[in-house]
C-alpha cells in the first residue's frame, strides 16, 4: 500500500470508511447502523474542508474507492440522487445538518435518556416549534452571507505551478488576468447593492417563514438549535451546558429509531450506496 500520510491504516480496519463533521454524527451513525456497524469506520474530522480534505488523502491510497465523506448541507444542494455514481464522494443529504434527522418526537419521548421529567412528545415538539419561529430571518441572514462568500470566492485562481512564475510580470499577469480579478467588480458590486441585499433576503425569509406551515422546517430549518433546546429540556439544565450531553442524547434517540424500524430513510439510503459502491452485497 502507498501510504502518503498516518491516515491511511484506515483504510485497514473495516470496508468502508466514512468522514463526518463532527462526533455526534460519527456515533449517531454508528448507533442507527449498529446491526451493520463492523462494516464501517467513521472518522470525526469537524468541518467541511476538513473532511473534504481527509477524503481527498485517503482517496491517494489503495481501496480509494471505499472512502467517502458525508457533510451537513447547510444552503447547499443536496446531492442523494447521485450517491451511487462514482463521481460523487462527499455526500449532502436533504437535512440542514445532521441533528436535524434527531427531531424526532416519538424518539425523544422514547429514548432511555428521558427519565428524569418523561417529557412528552408533544412538549418537545411546542418546544422545538417555539424555537424555530425564532429561525426565518436568522436563515434569511446566513444564506445571503453564503450567496456573498460564494460570489466572492468564485473562479478564485489556482496556486501556479513553480515554473510558470518567473518575474514580477509573470506573477503580475498571472492575477490580473485570471477571471477572478477579470470579474470582480461585477461581482462586488452585487455584494454591496443594497436594493439586491433586501430583496434576497425577503425572498428568504418568505420561503423560510412557509416552512413553518408543514413539517418542512424540520429538514430545512437549524437542527443543531432546535436539538440543543431540546437537549437542555430533557436533562433540565442551561444550553450552554449542554454541548457535551448532545452525544449521549443522540445516541439515545438512534438507539431508538434502530429498535423501532425509525431510522430516517436518508441513513438507509447513505448506508445502501456506499456497501453497493464498496461492493458488498447486502
Amino acid at each position: 500500500m502507498n501510504r502518503t500520510s498516518d491516515l491511511a491504516p484506515l483504510l485497514e480496519k473495516t470496508p468502508i470508511v466514512l468522514v463526518v463533521e463532527d462526533r455526534l454524527t460519527k456515533e449517531y451513525l454508528y448507533a442507527v447502523w449498529r446491526q451493520e456497524q463492523k462494516l464501517f469506520t467513521i472518522v470525526a474530522a469537524g468541518g467541511h474542508q476538513v473532511v473534504k480534505g481527509v477524503v481527498t488523502d485517503l482517496r491517494k491510497h489503495d481501496r480509494a474507492d471505499r472512502v467517502f465523506g458525508l457533510v451537513d448541507t447547510d444552503f447547499g444542494a443536496p446531492n442523494s440522487a447521485t450517491w451511487n455514481n462514482t463521481g460523487t464522494n462527499i455526500f449532502r443529504s436533504s437535512y440542514h445538518e445532521a441533528e436535524n434527522m434527531l427531531l424526532d418526537w416519538r424518539a425523544l419521548e422514547g429514548c432511555e435518556l428521558n427519565t428524569r421529567h418523561k417529557r412528552s412528545a408533544a412538549e418537545l415538539q411546542a418546544w422545538a416549534v417555539e424555537e424555530a419561529r425564532k429561525q426565518p430571518w436568522w436563515l434569511a441572514c446566513r444564506k445571503r452571507l453564503r450567496t456573498m462568500q460564494e460570489l466572492h470566492g468564485k473562479d478564485f485562481p489556482e496556486t501556479p505551478g513553480i515554473d510558470a512564475i518567473a518575474s514580477c510580470e509573470d506573477a503580475y499577469s498571472y492575477v490580473v488576468n485570471s477571471d477572478w480579478c477579470q470579474n470582480l467588480q461585477n461581482r462586488t458590486t452585487r455584494i454591496v447593492d443594497q436594493e439586491t441585499l433586501r430583496t434576497e433576503l425577503n425572498e428568504a425569509y418568505i420561503i423560510y417563514n412557509g416552512y413553518l406551515g408543514s413539517d418542512q422546517w424540520k429538514s430545512s430549518f437549524s437542527g443543531k438549535e432546535i436539538f440543543r433546546i431540546l437537549l437542555s429540556q430533557i436533562h433540565d439544565i442551561p444550553r450552554s451546558e449542554a454541548r457535551e450531553a448532545d452525544v449521549e442524547l443522540a445516541i439515545a434517540v438512534g438507539h431508538w429509531q434502530r429498535e423501532n424500524d425509525c431510522i430516517p430513510q436518508v441513513l438507509i439510503d447513505l448506508k445502501n450506496a456506499m456497501k453497493q459502491r464498496a461492493g458488498i452485497q447486502s
